[in-house]
């Protein structure tokens, strides 16, 4: 157990780090970036941070679960993953589900808490690693309920909703990825 705990702390240290550089950086980006390329750095850096440590704190590996999680919220979804989005030229790379503000937003599964702040182009998000390179992304919360380092588990209640990134619409913003490649978070989620 001695050299897990080792690991959970240098897994610790260097978030706290990428963290410190994040939030000097968040500053620079915003004046030169777009909101999408803002979490696509960011998603990089955890990728490279979580790819490293590789904690596996989930009992088996999200591939495994295709089907199987409970979405985070329930509501009606605004957008699918895939959908041209008329308004900004791109195409949708999560699901943003309608909520009232204010609903609470649940972990889809067990994992720890690796960014937990906000960004520009997301509002209050929160992205939770849940091992074997997978990540979860919850974007466009109200408040957060956890902060990086927390370890979490299915079901528990992580955020409350908002607004959408980028429109005045009330629902949250939900994105599963994959060595840092968007993968359709349907795919996971109980129909």
């Amino acid at each position: 157990g001695n050299e897990l705990e080792k690991n959970r702390l240098e897994k610790k240290q260097a978030l706290n780090e990428l963290l410190a550089s994040i939030s000097s950086q968040t500053t620079q980006l915003q004046t030169l970036e777009s909101d999408q390329k803002n979490l696509e750095k960011l998603l990089e850096k955890i990728q490279a941070i979580t790819k490293k440590s590789n904690i596996q704190p989930s009992r088996i590996s999200l591939s495994n679960l295709q089907g199987q999680l409970t979405p985070p919220i329930d509501g009606k979804i605004y957008a699918e993953f895939g959908d041209q989005n008329g308004s900004f030229d791109n195409t949708e790379i999560g699901i943003s589900i309608k909520v009232e503000p204010g609903t609470p937003v649940a972990a889809v599964y067990d994992g720890q808490v690796v960014f937990a702040d906000w960004l520009r182009g997301q509002g209050l998000l929160i992205i939770i690693d849940h091992g074997d390179e997978y990540l979860s992304l919850y974007g466009g919360n109200e408040a957060l309920a956890k902060q990086v380092g927390d370890i979490v588990l299915e079901g528990e209640v992580i955020a409350t909703s908002g607004f959408l990134p980028r429109t005045l619409l009330p629902g949250l913003y939900f994105e599963i990825r994959h060595q840092g490649e968007a993968r359709n978070p349907n795919n996971w989620l109980k129909k």
